[in-house]
């Protein structure tokens, strides 16, 4: 399947990679091929969680019927160009201050200045990133996003190889409504 879906780019073989891979991680290589390990535990094909993923498929699909609607793949820089007030940027980008060493590709420099996009566009903008945990906190968010509305969530890690490694993080989603 990964394999397949690294050749095609087939949207039905990203979710189905997503959802039986380790943890559910996604992760890409320097070649841009998904290299994310299959995970060995065998409820991801029981038949509840199958339906569950068919139904969550089809309530997006309800959702998006009728509605313009243009998912691009490129270069971040590009989705700011000639956007208006009427648009909507949804930024996922590595955590910075966290490692994310298999991306290597993102720099602080890179995060200031997705901020400083972000912050420029007339566009309405929604950043997920971290914020904290017991053990730290997110300054760049502090530093660069600070003027954005805040929502938390706080969610637990699955990832990492031991147990013990993980723990509860608070996540927002930083949004700012274009001018």
């Amino acid at each position: 399947m990964r394999d397949t879906f690294n050749k095609n780019g087939d949207s039905l073989y990203f979710l189905f990679l997503n959802r039986a891979d380790f943890n559910g991680m996604i992760r890409f290589n320097r070649q841009g091929k998904f290299n994310v390990p299959f995970c060995q535990k065998p409820n991801r094909f029981s038949k509840a969680y199958i339906t569950k993923i068919c139904n969550q498929v089809a309530g997006i699909g309800q959702v998006m019927r009728g509605k313009e609607w243009i998912f691009a793949c490129n270069p971040w820089q590009e989705a700011f160009c000639g956007v208006s007030e009427n648009d909507y940027i949804y930024l996922d980008p590595p955590y910075i201050g966290r490692d994310t060493s298999y991306v290597g590709e993102w720099t602080e420099s890179d995060a200031i200045a997705l901020a400083e996009y972000s912050h420029r566009t007339p566009a309405n903008v929604c950043l997920s990133m971290w914020k904290e945990n017991e053990f730290r906190r997110n300054e760049h968010l502090f530093q660069y996003w600070n003027d954005f509305t805040w929502y938390e969530q706080e969610h637990f890690y699955h990832i990492g190889a031991k147990e013990a490694n993980r723990h509860p993080m608070i996540e927002i989603l930083a949004v700012k409504r274009g001018a």
